[in-house]
């Protein structure tokens, strides 16, 4: 068995995250949940999707041990689909990335479904990867939004909230389809869209789910290429002083190119050797 070490925080001043993470029998994951912010109503139809989502993922582990992660992700949201038949099909939608594992005697097989990430770390270099379609789509309105937040921009401010919800209209329509972007929501067909593959890990490796909230410790505070050290990074500081570290540089960075706080989450598999 593997060292599991987990955390899930919540962007300050929240109570509910929308990040999860969960493991049964060889399966992990880690799911973040999207709201979109002018929607009333909208975070408890999120909260009710993870609940629904991450409950079938625990039952079909324990039920379905030889699934593939992307056969248990697909059946998951099969699930979730009856759980939500009172959700009209042009009605608001709950959806979440996730990255799904499945580690037996070494060998790591995945499905990486939306920008969450898994870092697999092999003691010599390490493999980042990553859905990043949804980086390719809107990109002028996803410019503007940063643009309006680097200058300083509230998000509650008129001009970042007409902003904001043109970038977001314009992602709901690329969502789940060809040339667009594919999370987990109501189709099941979305992990077969996902990136799939598996690795072997030799001893001392390790794999780390992480959302992108938690990512911000290499993307936004680090170089780029930092994220392959995250892995390491995470084992050393723990948990805690990992969430910490990253509260504290999202609340002294003065220009942020995005939201100031996201929930944040990681899920790390260490093998002992």
């Amino acid at each position: 068995m593997p060292r599991v070490i987990t955390a899930v925080d919540p962007k300050p001043g929240r109570t509910h995250s929308e990040d999860v993470v969960g493991y049964a029998n060889d399966f992990y994951w880690l799911l973040d949940g999207a709201t979109p912010p002018s929607l009333p109503g909208s975070s408890a139809l999120t909260q009710r999707f993870l609940t629904s989502i991450t409950g079938h993922l625990e039952r079909l582990a324990r039920v379905c041990p030889s699934y593939a992660p992307e056969q248990l992700l697909a059946d998951a949201i099969a699930g979730v689909r009856e759980d939500f038949a009172d959700i009209a099909p042009d009605g608001f939608f709950p959806h979440s990335t996730a990255v799904v594992v499945k580690l037996v005697d070494r060998c790591l097989q995945y499905c990486v479904l939306g920008d969450s990430y898994l870092i697999v770390d092999d003691g010599t270099s390490a493999r980042v990867i990553c859905d990043d379609r949804l980086k390719h789509i809107a990109t002028s309105k996803r410019a503007a939004v940063r643009r309006l937040r680097a200058e300083g921009i509230g998000e509650d401010e008129p001009a970042y909230r007409q902003a904001r919800d043109a970038l977001i209209a314009e992602e709901k329509s690329q969502l789940n389809r060809p040339g667009g972007f594919w999370v987990a929501a109501r189709d099941p067909d979305a992990p077969s869209h996902g990136l799939v593959g598996k690795v072997e890990l030799p001893p001392d490796a390790m794999a780390l789910a992480a959302s992108d909230g938690y990512a911000r410790l290499a993307t936004m505070f680090s170089e780029p290429d930092a994220l392959g050290a995250l892995p390491k990074a995470t084992l050393h500081l723990g948990a805690v002083a990992s969430l910490n570290r990253l509260r504290h540089l999202e609340s002294t960075k003065t220009s942020h190119a995005s939201s100031k706080h996201d929930d944040a989450a990681f899920l790390l598999l260490h093998q002992i050797p």
